[in-house]
């Protein structure tokens, strides 16, 4: 019981508020990070489906996006 009444006080501090943070900005990136895969899967699809010279570009840039995203929820996950 006092390790509930612990952890819940240590939520209350500085140092707990900046876990918390922490916590849902990693979080907040990994939703990011799925719905950029979201993205290339979309485009993916809008390429089959509308033809147009420039759909060699808009998947390249869909996975570039893709690729940062995974990158700086990397990055997040060892800076925070």
């Amino acid at each position: 019981m006092t390790n509930y009444i612990d952890f819940i006080a240590k939520l209350f501090t500085v140092n707990g508020a900046v876990d918390v943070i922490e916590f849902f900005v990693f979080i907040t990136m990994v939703i990011y990070t799925l719905l950029a895969f979201i993205l290339t899967r979309q485009v993916k699809l809008m390429n089959r489906s509308f033809t147009t010279p420039y759909a060699p570009l808009f998947r390249t840039l869909a996975l570039l996006h893709f690729g940062a995203s995974i990158l700086v929820a990397t990055l997040t996950l060892f800076i925070i």
